[in-house]
């Protein structure tokens, strides 16, 4: 099954595939009448009721560049329908991106914001909201680490060291439609508790459990509303997940109760 003979295409009501064969001694593609061996001198099987292709706007048309799988190294290139392109998360910039030969990586990491860095999180589903004003979705999924790269066609080049390539195509046509069928995959967002709209304070630097206390108190004393106090990772050991530095957050376990005792919640950051 090789692919290489033509560009793979996804559109709003068309999906084309082409590969060659290793043979030209074909069977099956049933029902049909005829005979059992087919003919693949340029014969056609239709599997509706109707032959109908309607005219159509590539939505992913891979036939703009190869697909490379090496060792560490994948990549697949696709055009976009439209240069309107939303997505592409978690990354600090632009609500609409730069198709100009931007490019954004996708690998979770704490570090301080700056522009087009990749962050926290890792999204790698862009929305396109197409000429006509309809929308469509695409989202790769792969565990591994990846980029993106926009090209002025417009178009984009997606790179990754390894894994899995799970492309999933959303035809929307809204924007709302889109989103619900990329939910589909993903997992609906869940349910927020009332609290957790509220007013929360967190910031990295509250270096002990009193520094805490004592920013509360200020909010407090100055009739400011705070729902939730979150700590950093100040907390830990060495910043290791579930530890306590009991130096300077040995009092922890009191200042939560001080907390739900004044109706508020308490959050620590792992």
């Amino acid at each position: 099954f090789n692919c290489g003979i033509g560009p793979l295409i996804f559109a709003d009501q068309f999906i084309q595939l082409p590969s060659s064969l290793a043979s030209e001694y074909i069977y099956g593609l049933g029902e049909h009448r005829g005979s059992f061996l087919h003919d693949v001198n340029w014969s056609r099987y239709a599997f509706w009721s109707r032959d109908v292709f309607p005219a159509v706007s590539a939505m992913f048309n891979c036939g703009i560049g190869p697909l490379i799988f090496a060792d560490q190294f994948i990549q697949l290139s696709s055009s976009l329908a439209s240069k309107y392109i939303y997505g592409l998360g978690e990354h600090c910039g632009s609500f609409l991106h730069d198709v100009n030969w931007s490019r954004y990586a996708f690998w979770s990491r704490d570090v301080f914001h700056a522009e087009n860095l990749n962050l926290y999180s890792v999204h790698p589903f862009y929305l396109s909201i197409e000429d006509d004003g309809n929308a469509h979705g695409v989202f790769l999924l792969n565990s591994n680490a990846m980029e993106s790269i926009f090209q002025m066609s417009p178009s984009i080049t997606w790179r990754t060291v390894g894994g899995v390539l799970d492309c999933y195509v959303f035809f929307g046509p809204s924007l709302d439609q889109v989103i619900q069928q990329y939910t589909e995959v993903i997992g609906r967002t869940f349910m927020p508790p009332y609290w957790g709209l509220g007013f929360h304070l967190c910031r990295w630097g509250y270096e002990t459990v009193d520094g805490t206390r004592k920013v509360t108190d200020r909010m407090r004393n100055a009739k400011i509303p705070q729902d939730v106090q979150w700590n950093d990772i100040d907390y830990a050991v060495a910043y290791k997940d579930c530890t306590l530095n009991k130096k300077v957050f040995g009092d922890l376990p009191k200042f939560i109760d001080e907390l739900h005792n004044n109706g508020q919640h308490y959050i620590h950051i792992m």
